[in-house]
């Protein structure tokens, strides 16, 4: 008798012990997902839209520039239009549709996109191909803005620019902004009339 008390005495105690081993591993289990939902929190993001003013009713390429910030007000953010004046970027440059535009951006902000709202009687023309062109101050010369940062090695495989009805739109996010030395300018031209002038003499940036 006294053997199989002491059997069962065994029995209880190690059920016990699996009880609080069971009720451990699934308290540490909650511990886990309460730690994934306080780190699942997303910080909210704000879209902000700059425009450029006082331009003409029959501008041929109007922009304006989309920013994605975590701040609801960007405090200097802007986009102003290139003298028509200006020594390099004129209407003297092959596939000149509208004058260029510089923009600026101070402050935390995701990505910006640049857009350009064509004229729509410009894609009467079958050989229109309206491509956004970036000036490099340095070299000083027109790069399609694609190929300018193909040259950073900044891993960018697919196009940022692309077009969308009569808008053409280009990506811009924080770590191409860091490699400007200034504000950057911008201009839409049409592409074919571009190259064709370049490839007649042949003219390269170096």
């Amino acid at each position: 008798m006294k053997k199989l008390i002491f059997q069962l005495l065994i029995v209880f105690a190690m059920l016990a012990l699996t009880g609080c081993a069971i009720f451990e591993e699934s308290s540490q289990y909650v511990d886990e997902r309460i730690d994934v939902i306080e780190t699942s929190e997303t910080i909210p993001t704000f879209t902000i839209t700059i425009t450029s003013d006082n331009l003409p009713s029959d501008f041929q390429a109007i922009p304006s520039l989309e920013i994605t910030s975590s701040e609801r007000v960007i405090e200097n953010a802007s986009i102003n239009i290139v003298s028509a004046r200006d020594r390099f970027l004129n209407s003297n440059v092959p596939g000149f549709i509208a004058n260029a535009f510089e923009i600026n951006i101070e402050g935390i902000f995701y990505e910006a996109i640049l857009s350009f709202e064509l004229n729509r009687s410009l894609f009467d023309d079958p050989y229109f191909v309206p491509v956004i062109y970036f000036w490099d101050t340095e070299m000083q010369f027109l790069f399609e803005f694609d190929h300018w940062l193909a040259n950073l090695s900044l891993g960018l495989v697919e196009s940022v620019q692309y077009l969308s009805g009569n808008v053409i739109k280009v990506v811009i996010n924080r770590d191409i902004f860091d490699h400007f030395t200034s504000p950057p300018q911008f201009m839409v031209l049409n592409k074919t009339e571009m190259d064709n002038v370049r490839y007649r003499y042949h003219i390269r940036p170096f």
